[in-house]
Parts: C-alpha cells; sequence; structure tokens
C-alpha cells in the first residue's frame, strides 16, 4: 500500500469515528427527550386553532465555512437506536435500472390453464440429428428352385404397334443413267465472277493464218529436242481466276478494232525472193504466264498478262506508265473484271448504309440499303416519320410502322409499346402527426 493510500485510508477512518461519535449523542438526547414527553400526562384535547399567515421569509444567512479540523480517533460502534416511526407515503420515484436477473426460484405449483395465446412466429430451424444407425439383418437361405411347368398355349396376336421411328440412311446406290441434256435456256443476266472451273480440255487446232511475207536466208540451224506440250492461255488464266469458255476467253482476247488507216501509196514490184528454208518448232502460242502484279510506273511489252486490282489485265501494245486517264489509255484492257475494294458506312439518318465497290477497271458502283433499325426520335412533335421510328406521346411509347405525319393514337401508323402506367396517390405532406398513446409503467 502507497503511503497516499494509507493516509487517504487515515482519513476516511477519522470521518468515519467522527460521525458516528456525533450521531450518538444525538440518538441519547433524542431517547431522553422521547421519555420526559411521555411521562407528561395528557391534557384535554383543544379546539384546531386557525392557520397563522405565513411569515416573511427571513434574510438568507452567510455560510461560512471554518477550516478543516484535524480528524478525531475512531471510536466504538454504538447500539442500533429504536426504530422511528414510519412516515408518509412518499410519491413514486423514477424507475431504476434494470436489476441483474436473479438466481432461478423453486418451481412453484402449476397453476390454472389459462386461455389460449396467439400463435408465435415460427422458430429458427433446430440442428439436425445425428443419423441414426442403419442395422441389415443376416440374408435368409436361398429356398430350393421348384419344378418347370408345362408349355402354355400360344397367345392370340397381339395389337399392331405404333410406327418405330425412322431408321438410319441406306447405303448410297450407284449413280444412275446420264441424262439427255437440256434445252439451250434464254442467255441470263451477266453475275459475279464466279469461283474458277478447273481447266478444259485443249481444243482442235484452228485453221492455218495466211502466209506472212519472205523472210531472208536464214541459217541452217541444229535440229532441236521436241519441247513437251504447254499448257493453253486458257487454262493458265483460269489457273489465275477466269471463270468463262474458252469461247469467252477468246472473246476477251480480241480488242477493240482501230479506226481505218490512210491508204498508203503503191509499191514497185520487188523481185521473187528465195524461198527460206524451215525454221525450228515455235513455241506453242497458249503458253503465256501471268504476272502477279505490276510496277504501274513502269512499261509492259505487247501480250503482257498481269494480275492488277481483283481481276486480270492484258496489255495490248507495249505500255504507258498508268496514271489518272486510266488502264486503257495507257495500253492495257482488263480481261477479268475484279473486285478492288469495298466499303460502308453509315449515314446522317441512322437506317441507310451506303456500300461503295470499286472494280479493277475503275467502275465504281454506290449502293444504299435501309433497314428497319429502331431509332428514338424523342417526343412527338409535327413532322414526317418513317417505319422502326419511336417516339413518346401521351407518356406511352409508340413504333411507326409505315412513313406517316399523323399524330400517335390517331391511326394505324403507331403501334403502342409501353402504356402510361397508373398514376400513385399523392402524399399527405401537411398532416400533423399521429397522436401516439403514452407510455405507461406498471
Amino acid at each position: 500500500m502507497t503511503s497516499v493510500e494509507e493516509l487517504g485510508k487515515q482519513m476516511l477512518d477519522a470521518v468515519t469515528a467522527y460521525v458516528d461519535r456525533t450521531a450518538l449523542a444525538i440518538v441519547a438526547r433524542l431517547n431522553t427527550l422521547d421519555k420526559r414527553v411521555g411521562e407528561i400526562p395528557a391534557g384535554p384535547c383543544g379546539q384546531k386553532g386557525d392557520k397563522g399567515d405565513a411569515g416573511e421569509r427571513g434574510p438568507v444567512g452567510e455560510s461560512i465555512r471554518g477550516e478543516q479540523g484535524i480528524p478525531g480517533a475512531r471510536g466504538e460502534k454504538g447500539d442500533p437506536g429504536q426504530a422511528g416511526a414510519s412516515g408518509e407515503k412518499g410519491d413514486p420515484g423514477t424507475p431504476g435500472e434494470r436489476g441483474a436477473k436473479g438466481e432461478p426460484g423453486e418451481q412453484g405449483q402449476p397453476g390454472a390453464r389459462g386461455e389460449s395465446g396467439a400463435v408465435g412466429e415460427r422458430g429458427e430451424k433446430g440442428d439436425s440429428g445425428a443419423p441414426g444407425e442403419s442395422v441389415k439383418g443376416d440374408p435368409g437361405p436361398q429356398g430350393e428352385r421348384g419344378e418347370v411347368g408345362a408349355k402354355g398355349e400360344p397367345g392370340p396376336a397381339g395389337e399392331v404397334g405404333a410406327k418405330g421411328d425412322q431408321g438410319p440412311a441406306g447405303k448410297q446406290g450407284p449413280p444412275g443413267a446420264k441424262g439427255d441434256p437440256g434445252a439451250v435456256g434464254e442467255r441470263g443476266l451477266s453475275g459475279s465472277p464466279g469461283e474458277p472451273g478447273p481447266a478444259g480440255e485443249r481444243g482442235e487446232m484452228g485453221e492455218p493464218g495466211a502466209a506472212g511475207a519472205d523472210g531472208g536466208p536464214g541459217k541452217d540451224g541444229g535440229s532441236g529436242r521436241d519441247g513437251a506440250s504447254g499448257k493453253s492461255a486458257y487454262e493458265l488464266a483460269v489457273e489465275k481466276g477466269f471463270a468463262g469458255t474458252e469461247l469467252q476467253w477468246l472473246e476477251a482476247l480480241r480488242g477493240k478494232d482501230g479506226k481505218p488507216g490512210e491508204p498508203g501509196a503503191a509499191g514497185a514490184f520487188g523481185r521473187d525472193g528465195r524461198d527460206g528454208k524451215d525454221g525450228d518448232t515455235g513455241r506453242d502460242a497458249l503458253v503465256i504466264d501471268i504476272l502477279p502484279g505490276i510496277d504501274e510506273s513502269k512499261s509492259y511489252p505487247r501480250g503482257t498478262f498481269a494480275e492488277h486490282r481483283g481481276g486480270i489485265i492484258r496489255a495490248i501494245r507495249n505500255t504507258d506508265p498508268i496514271t489518272d486517264a486510266g488502264l486503257e489509255t495507257a495500253g492495257w484492257v482488263v480481261s477479268m473484271n475484279g473486285i478492288d475494294r469495298e466499303s460502308e458506312e453509315t449515314l446522317d439518318d441512322g437506317r441507310t448504309i451506303r456500300r461503295t465497290t470499286h472494280y479493277t477497271s475503275g467502275r465504281m458502283v454506290v449502293r444504299e440499303i435501309k433497314t428497319s433499325a429502331l431509332l428514338y426520335r424523342e417526343v412527338w412533335r409535327e413532322g414526317e416519320f418513317e417505319r422502326g421510328d419511336v417516339v413518346t406521346w401521351g407518356g406511352s411509347a409508340w413504333h411507326c410502322q409505315i412513313k406517316t405525319t399523323d399524330k400517335p393514337g390517331t391511326s394505324a401508323a403507331w403501334r403502342l409499346m409501353v402504356k402510361e402506367g397508373a398514376r400513385g396517390k399523392d402524399g399527405k405532406t401537411d398532416a400533423p402527426p399521429a397522436a401516439r398513446e403514452p407510455v405507461r409503467l406498471k
């Protein structure tokens, strides 16, 4: 124990002794006074006097606090005094705090059965009990097998059952005989270039061309080896993507007829030249290479085939560099018109799609596709609306079925999409708060 704690304990003991000593003296005096009053004989009971006037309130005296005296020694504890008379019942005090839960008392005698109370709320589900043990008995002995009975008479035929599911497909049968060729139909419109078909068989040799001018005598060349037969130009064009028959291919090779030239002056008759010796066997005229691409700033010799902007082009003369003037001006013709590039864009109306296609020949095709996509046009106002437009009017949403200038709800051009909901009741914000029953403490 510290010195401060010990000093506090001494002071507390001194104050307690002083109080006990003072209280004991006061109790002794009260007992003596009560004894003397009891010895006085009782006189006649007089009449109750009038109530006197209330005196004036005296001045408040000064409160002078003296210095604290030195605590005296604690005296011995006196005997308890006699119990005083019971005072009048005071006003009920404020409810005290709830005390701690006391120990449970002994169980009382069962009371009379009261009336059934209201059904209480359903309690929480209790924990599942432990699973019970499963007791399996031992298997009994197997019984003896009975004798086979005699075969019974066949029963009547049953009803026809429902049709069963279709069975798996059978193996493919042998190909049928080739049918007769159909009649030639009318020529249809030119379609877009299809996928290149397989190379056709080589056609028969054409009629010999006109004799050329006699050349000068050439030197005898050595006999060369026979070369392997090369692919025809049509076969090579098919491999590079040409779609069509050989006749169509030949038509594509035919250039445009030039303007007739002015007749030249008649030349002098020349002497007949000597017959030249036969030259070496020439290459097949249809052996043509198709370039995978060209440099537009360069020139190419006549007869050159090349892939260009999704198609195939052919030089009809020694070409010039390609400029903005186009392929034909530079000496090229389009043998197979393919697609160079395509682009799409959505117009400002939000519903029209514009597709632009550029071909090998430089031709440009623009197509516009109009859709009926849903577009919100805000609140309806006078004007023209198209199919797919959505507006709000009268608290509801309306969808336009056909082009119209009518107001929603007045014609079949509009169809109701979302109907206006029911309006709720107005809240009472100015009503006074409901009076509450006072809480009564028992």
